[in-house]
C-alpha cells in the first residue's frame, strides 16, 4: 500500500479560504471610511473562522464524501451564526479608521500584495486557487477608493452608492464561483490524467 502525498500546494491552499473570509466578510464592511475596524470583533471574527476550518478540516479526514459535505454545511452555518451573534454582542474595542489617504494607501497596499503573491504562486502551480480572489480583492479595493476620493465619495454614502456597493459585492462573489469552478475542473482533469 503506497501512502498518499500532499500536492506541493496543499498548504497554501489553506490561505485562500482565509483570504475570501478576509474579502467577503471584513473588508465590506470598512468600504465607507466613516466605519471604523473594530478590532476586538475582527479578533473574533477571525478566531471563529480558525475554529471552523480546523473542524472542517478534521471531519473531512474521518467522514465520508457525503458525510463531509454535510458536515461542512452545518459547520458553514454555524460559523455564520456566531459570526451574527458576535457582530451584536462584541463591545466596540479597538476602533481603527482607514482614513481617506491612509486607508486607501493600506487598501491599495493589500491588494497589490495579493495579487503579487497570486502571480507568484501560479507560476509555480498552473492550477492555483488564488485568482479565484482577485476580481473580488479589487473590486473591494475600487469600491473602497470611490468612498475616499473626494469626487465620488459623496455619491458612495446616498442610497445609489449602497446599491454600487451591493451590485459590487455580489459581482466580487459571482467571480470568486466562476473562477474558482474554472480552476477546480483543471484540477480535476490534472488528477485524472495522473492517474491514468
Amino acid at each position: 500500500m503506497t501512502k498518499q502525498t500532499k500536492p506541493q500546494w496543499w498548504s497554501w491552499d489553506l490561505l485562500v479560504p482565509l483570504l475570501i473570509f478576509t474579502l467577503g466578510t471584513i473588508l465590506p464592511s470598512v468600504i465607507l471610511p466613516a466605519v471604523p475596524f473594530q478590532l476586538l470583533l475582527v479578533a473574533v471574527q477571525y478566531g471563529l473562522f480558525v475554529i471552523a476550518m480546523a473542524l472542517g478540516l478534521w471531519l473531512t479526514q474521518r467522514a465520508s464524501a457525503r458525510g463531509s459535505i454535510i458536515g461542512w454545511l452545518v459547520i458553514i452555518i454555524g460559523l455564520l451564526v456566531a459570526m451574527w451573534i458576535a457582530a451584536r454582542t462584541v463591545p466596540a474595542m479597538g476602533l481603527v479608521y482607514l482614513t481617506r489617504v491612509g486607508g486607501s494607501i493600506a487598501l491599495l497596499l493589500f491588494a497589490v500584495i495579493v495579487t503579487g503573491l497570486t502571480w507568484w504562486h501560479q507560476r509555480r502551480h498552473a492550477n492555483s486557487w488564488f485568482p479565484a480572489i482577485l476580481g473580488s480583492l479589487w473590486i473591494t479595493t475600487l469600491l473602497a477608493l470611490l468612498a475616499r476620493i473626494p469626487l465620488t465619495s459623496s455619491l458612495m454614502v446616498t442610497s445609489a452608492g449602497s446599491w454600487l456597493i451591493a451590485l459590487g459585492t455580489i459581482l466580487g462573489d459571482v467571480s470568486v464561483l466562476v473562477i474558482g469552478w474554472h480552476i477546480w475542473i483543471a484540477r480535476q482533469n490534472e488528477q485524472g490524467q495522473d492517474q491514468s
